[in-house]
């Protein structure tokens, strides 16, 4: 959940395109484009109103040694460490929460073991 939103480029002003304005969400969607917005069409957005959000979690995953940035093993960051997730319990449904942490779609298979 987040911690909380700064506004005024706390987090730096970037360059390049502004992509949305106006963002409207409910807190249930699953991502940014799910919310209502107005794309950013002409100069009423400045990058010095780029905005910035701090997370309570969740715990930073990634997948390692697999074809794409889709596959692979499971790996979490904990204590400043990236490490591994045991197979005991493992199955589709918590595939599916690392597709969607990782915005990858929805789980195809699951591998246990040293498969990657």
């Amino acid at each position: 959940s987040a911690l909380s939103v700064t506004q005024n480029a706390t987090y730096g002003e970037r360059t390049g395109d502004i992509w949305l304005e106006d963002v409207r969400c409910d807190g249930s969607e699953m991502s940014l484009d799910q919310c209502t917005a107005n794309p950013q069409v002409g100069n009423s957005c400045k990058h010095n109103e780029d905005i910035g959000v701090t997370c309570s979690g969740p715990l930073p995953v990634r997948l390692m040694n697999g074809s794409n940035i889709c596959s692979g093993r499971v790996e979490i960051y904990r204590n400043s460490i990236w490490g591994t997730v045991c197979d005991d319990g493992w199955d589709v449904k918590a595939a599916e929460v690392v597709c969607r942490v990782l915005n990858c779609g929805t789980a195809l298979s699951e591998q246990a073991g040293t498969y990657y």
